[in-house]
């Protein structure tokens, strides 16, 4: 009798590991034989990245009824993603917040003398499906120091943080900055996520969302020039060198005298002085006039008394008289001045010689040397009148001039008087030789017109003289 054995029929089971997004494969195939109607199992592979995760299988346990069978595992990549994000959260000038309408690119013009305080809001987001750990680093920022750090520690070429982020999760950060109040420009402000990883070990797919920017822009506010001229009121011409300025634009502005203003002048009257500084160009005027400052003297003879009987005088500058030898003759001269200017003045009124004449009453008078002298203060607007008396010296004929005269003129502003024309003044006797009287001495003037006249007295004398001797000798005769 016979026995035959004969194998059973086998089937031939192959496992695929399959991306179910892409069909292709991510890892070796695995291939068991089992005999046929058995029942098989299957299992994953040790190979599968690790960035993919189980979906879901086909034919992975059964009974073996064919040839051959393929069992398929699906896998699809575990979403694993962190982005970062920078904004501008806040800017502050001076305290006051300002305005915000682009979060990442902002420009904004302080004064050197503003304190602009720009705050960094940074985002990190899971966008994955698995939890995350990281680092983010933070760049330096140009022409800003950092004023407050925040969660970041400062390292040697920026600041850093660590942290971590559940999937799903975002986490938030703040930085702020101090603009330097120096150096104005474009700064920009880099931050990015490194050391990204998670529990399952694999990398980030895709890194493009790990870096994030902000630019702050600064740039020197516009400027106005302020020229500040200073100006003759009456004649248009400047005074004094004009003043130049700058300040930003729409800031108020004031401006003010010169110190190099001539002492002679005061301020009038001024055109935009202070203001708003709404334009590149502002000029202002400062309008002065001069100061009314004039001293003037006038001279008169106030009496004539001819022994002692006053004489009448119809013209106080010209006076003419004829005394004899033995007459007792005096003139007292009126000297008034006057401050026909604005602000007080002290000056000295000197009263010279009068030729033929001796002083007689002087009055408020001081001798200096030969000539008589007052130190006088006079407000604006005021006269003061002095007298002075002289006696004749009963010898000299022809014309004796009297001149007074104003020197040494001064005010409490330091300047000269503009207008001395009116500073002398002069008054004149004349004393005429009477028909029977031969003089000892005729006075030369000192003007032409004076010599003139006194040629003419010297004549007139000497007809007389010489009439009066042909009548002596006829009065012999007889």
């Amino acid at each position: 009798a016979t026995v035959t054995t004969t194998e059973p029929l086998k089937s031939t089971i192959t496992t695929r590991y399959i991306d179910k997004d892409t069909g292709l494969p991510i890892a070796n195939p695995k291939t068991k034989v089992v005999y046929r109607n058995d029942p098989y199992t299957t299992e994953e592979s040790d190979e599968i990245p690790a960035n993919y995760r189980f979906v879901n299988s086909v034919n992975a346990s059964g009974n073996a009824t064919a040839s051959e069978i393929e069992a398929i595992y699906y896998y699809e990549v575990i979403p694993f993603n962190l982005s970062i994000s920078k904004s501008i959260s806040s800017i502050k000038l001076n305290g006051e917040a300002q305005t915000i309408t682009d979060a990442t690119n902002i420009n904004v013009s302080p004064k050197p003398t503003d304190t602009l305080v720009v705050t960094y809001q940074i985002v990190v987001e899971n966008t994955g499906d698995i939890d995350a750990t990281f680092k983010v680093k933070e760049g330096d920022v140009a022409n800003f120091t950092v004023s407050d750090l925040g969660d970041f520690q400062a390292v040697t070429d920026g600041y850093e943080l660590s942290d971590s982020v559940a999937a799903g999760a975002s986490k938030t950060y703040t930085i702020e900055y101090t603009w330097n109040q120096t150096d104005y420009g474009t700064s920009t402000n880099n931050v990015e996520l490194k050391d990204v990883a998670n529990n399952k070990g694999f990398a980030e797919p895709d890194d493009d969302d790990n870096e994030s920017t902000a630019t702050v822009t600064t740039t020197e506010p516009l400027k106005s020039t302020i020229t500040t001229r200073y100006i003759d009121k009456d004649t248009g011409t400047p005074i004094a060198d004009p003043k130049t300025k700058v300040v930003y634009r729409n800031e108020p502005y004031t401006t003010s005298e010169s110190d190099d203003i001539p002492a002679n002048y005061r301020f009038e009257s001024s055109i935009n002085a202070t203001g708003t500084a709404t334009a590149s160009e502002i000029e202002v005027i400062y309008y002065y006039e001069v100061i009314p400052f004039n001293i003037s003297t006038d001279k008169k003879i106030n009496s004539v008394l001819l022994n002692g009987e006053k004489q009448t005088i119809t013209d106080g500058k010209n006076v003419s008289i004829s005394p004899k030898k033995e007459d007792n003759l005096i003139v007292y001269y009126e000297i008034e001045v006057k401050n026909t200017g604005e602000i007080p003045a002290t000056f000295k009124i000197v009263e010279g010689e009068v030729p033929g004449f001796e002083i007689y009453d002087k009055g408020s008078f001081i001798q200096d040397g030969d000539n008589y002298v007052l130190n006088v203060d006079l407000q604006p607007g005021a006269a003061k009148t002095y007298k002075i008396g002289y006696k004749w010296n009963q010898k000299d004929y022809g014309i004796s001039t009297n001149k007074v005269e104003i020197t040494e003129v001064t005010n409490d502003k330091g300047f000269d008087e503009p207008d001395a024309d009116d500073n002398i003044s002069t008054a004149t006797v004349e004393t005429k030789i009477p028909k029977d009287v031969i003089p000892d001495t005729i006075i030369i003037p000192d003007t032409v017109d004076k010599i003139a006249t006194s040629v003419m007295l010297f004549i007139g004398s000497l007809v007389g003289i010489i009439t009066s001797l042909i009548l002596m000798r006829k009065k012999r005769m007889n």
